[in-house]
């Protein structure tokens, strides 16, 4: 009875980690989502505006507007690129909204808030 009760335990616990949702990356995403071709994490000048320590910024759009590069912002860009151009970067993104859960949206917002001057 007892090595019975064991192997259900062992069972439930493998089962269990099955189900155990994996944490999405954010820096993955990057990579597989091709953010790598047009924005850089090191300040390179790119297509895009550099994701390094953008987050927490204060950032000058196309139309002359100033807006801080916070979660809001940073999800709104992903989702529909073309609300908020940063100024000197063509309007060329294309929106993740379809692409991407709000997981893996937040997951990328994670990463990019890691990416420190």
């Amino acid at each position: 009875m007892t090595n019975k009760l064991i192997y259900l335990f062992i069972l439930l616990f493998f089962i269990g980690c099955e189900f155990k949702q994996k944490e999405i990356s954010g820096e993955k995403l990057y990579i597989e989502n091709n953010c790598i071709t047009c924005h850089s994490i090191d300040g390179s000048i790119m297509l895009g505006p550099t994701l390094k320590g953008i987050f927490g910024k204060t950032v000058e759009l196309s139309n002359g507007d100033k807006i801080i590069a916070d979660e809001k912002y940073l999800y709104e860009s992903i989702v529909n690129p073309s609300k908020d151009i940063v100024k000197n970067y063509p309007d060329i993104m294309t929106p993740y909204k379809k692409l991407l859960s709000d997981d893996e949206i937040n997951a990328l917002i994670k990463y990019i808030k890691s990416l420190k001057p």
